[in-house]
């Protein structure tokens, strides 16, 4: 049988209750005009298995990337960088600081070492620049039209690309956003560059000629910042490559989502304008891999990083929650599965999938029992990790700690003002808006019962009728624990339960959110 090829699509920042795919699921009732008709996220849905209970491990870009790219969870990373900072010795804060290498098996290094073509094109965002990627320096305040800026883009894209290459294995790496939000190469073209990465895309199709399997990894930008609407008014031909000459015609214009939006029923805002725009890049390449009939013998996911505030960089669900789809040739089509899975499971079911065999320890496992329509449970229980917090959760209960180290702890007793900003070693803004929101969220104990409570509003930790299930779950929780490579506190640190840290981490919630200048109060009722 000839091997599939792969297309894995990703986006950033996406919630189920933005895309009218998820039309039906028990948790996705949102106001009507926020659900935004996405047929292309459809048409996988049609041909595979839609999850309603699929999770990402730590739920923020760079880690969750990591563990979709490798199988593992983040806190196992062995680049040098994060262990310089979390020696095997001491407790890990994973955050923004998780990186692929060439020593760590993923899944460009993978695939290609099983005769696959690879290509990237998209938000990156995985592995950190080296001696060796040497930039070319630009002042970002310059414009992009400015004498000799096409040739700096283009050399600037060329580092980003062989550092690709070098350290995640692909073939081909093209279209490259590095990150989100950053002032690199140039301010003015800090905004989305969706029919230039989605035209990289297609051109790596084209370079696939059929005598061998291919995978195409495609990250878009979308839901995530900078403004939708503000990137309709900029000029698509200016990109972070450099300008060019013709724009990606296998999209609708970019100028007409807004009507779009107003004549489906929708209303106007970010959120939505992204959501219809990445369902426009998932029908561009679904058109191409038709044209290409080539479809039919092609996987195809759609997934994303993880949720978005006020659950981003934590262990609640609406961080954690994540949208997923994934069709397979020969697997059930139309299904809706509700077990729970995670995204340490995308590499070792694509490997399966693909029958490419391996030795390695991943964290995951393959899901193509639920793809052939298995109703049945292929995890117990599933482990979670962001900054100091650890978390395990069963289809019924949710277990959080909280364990600041030592050597926080002591800059919480000095009052050191730069201690434990949230739950991690730095302030964040995302982390702010949890904290202000979740009002036991500076608990070292939290157990929350899903079915009754889905929200986590309400912390059972301390109720007697609970003491049973909080065992169980301590217990479930210290066996990934004990299989993780860093250390960390099983018991709860004495200054933890005194009011002087209680005072002191009402500074942190006193603070509010005000500071944030991406966030407002009434961006709740679009995200919740």
């Amino acid at each position: 049988m000839k091997q599939p090829n792969v297309v894995f699509i990703i986006s950033d920042d996406t919630k189920h209750k933005w895309l009218s795919s998820y039309q039906g699921k028990p948790e996705c009732q949102p106001l009507p005009e926020l659900r935004v008709p996405t047929p292309n996220i459809d048409r996988i849905a049609s041909r595979g298995t839609r999850f309603d209970n699929a999770f990402c491990a730590s739920a923020t870009c760079q880690p969750s990337r990591y563990s979709y790219l490798t199988g593992r969870y983040a806190g196992s990373n062995p680049h040098p960088r994060f262990l310089s900072r979390y020696p095997r010795t001491r407790p890990a804060s994973v955050e923004f600081n998780v990186y692929l290498n060439e020593d760590i098996p993923s899944q460009g290094f993978l695939f290609g070492q099983a005769g696959y073509r690879t290509g990237f094109a998209g938000k990156w965002h995985a592995s950190t620049l080296g001696p060796e990627d040497r930039l070319p320096e630009i002042d970002p305040d310059e414009k992009p039209d400015a004498p000799g800026m096409d040739q700096k883009l283009r050399a600037h894209q060329q580092v980003l690309s062989e550092n690709i290459k070098r350290t995640a294995g692909y073939d081909y790496a093209e279209g490259i956003v590095w990150c989100n939000n950053s002032p690199e190469p140039l301010k003015a073209l800090d905004t989305h560059h969706i029919e230039w990465s989605i035209q990289k895309a297609l051109d790596f199709l084209d370079t696939c000629s059929g005598d061998r399997p291919f995978v195409l990894h495609y990250a878009s930008t979308c839901v995530h910042g900078p403004s939708a609407l503000a990137a309709f008014e900029k000029d698509p031909r200016f990109t972070l490559g450099g300008k060019v000459d013709t724009v990606c015609d296998a999209l609708p214009p970019r100028t007409g989502i807004v009507e779009r939006l107003q004549t489906a029923g929708c209303k106007v805002n970010h959120q939505t304008a992204s959501a219809l725009w990445l369902d426009d890049q998932i029908g561009a390449i679904l058109n191409k891999l038709e044209a290409m009939g080539v479809i039919d013998n092609t996987i195809l996911v759609f997934c994303t990083d993880h949720g978005v505030e006020p659950g981003k960089t934590t262990c609640y669900e609406r961080g954690i929650n994540v949208p997923c789809f994934i069709a397979a040739p020969g697997m059930k089509k139309g299904h809706i599965s509700r077990m729970m899975v995670q995204n340490i499971d995308m590499l070792p079911t694509l490997l399966d999938l693909c029958g490419i065999t391996h030795k390695l320890a991943l964290d995951g496992t393959s899901l193509a029992p639920i793809l052939r329509g298995e109703e049945r449970e292929l995890h117990n229980d599933l482990f979670f990790e962001y900054g100091y917090f650890r978390a395990v959760r069963t289809p019924e209960f949710k277990y959080i700690t909280l364990r600041y180290p030592e050597h926080v702890v002591d800059k919480m007793k000095r009052k050191d003002p730069d201690a434990a900003p949230n739950q991690t070693d730095r302030f964040q803004g995302n982390a702010q808006v949890a904290l202000s929101y979740y009002k036991d969220f500076f608990a070292p104990e939290q157990l929350f019962d899903l079915r009754n409570d889905p929200y986590e509003d309400h912390n059972l930790a301390d109720d007697p009728a609970y003491a049973t299930t909080l065992r169980d779950m301590q217990t479930r929780l210290d066996r990934y624990l004990d299989a993780q490579p860093h250390p960390y506190p099983r018991q709860v640190p004495a200054f933890m339960r005194t009011q002087e840290y209680l005072d002191f981490v009402k500074t942190r919630v006193d603070a509010g959110t005000g500071m944030i200048s991406w966030w407002h109060l009434s961006a709740l009722k679009e995200v919740l």
